[in-house]
């Protein structure tokens, strides 16, 4: 179930063009673990998906 979380939040970051709320989602989907429907993910981890998202979106070089 924390994968289809993961993945509801990411899109939804895609889609209202929130680079953050699409990165949490990312690393909840990479963090999903079948025993644990919440999964338990660091500011750091959002931090730094946060700037790869971005980089894919070219909103930095």
């Amino acid at each position: 179930m924390g994968e289809k979380i993961g993945k509801i939040t990411e899109v939804a970051g895609r889609v209202t063009g929130d680079r953050e709320v699409e990165a949490k989602g990312r690393v909840e989907q990479d963090a999903s673990d079948p025993r644990d429907p919440t999964p338990n993910v660091s500011e750091a981890e959002v931090e730094g998906e946060t700037e790869a998202v971005r980089r894919e979106h070219h909103d930095i070089d």
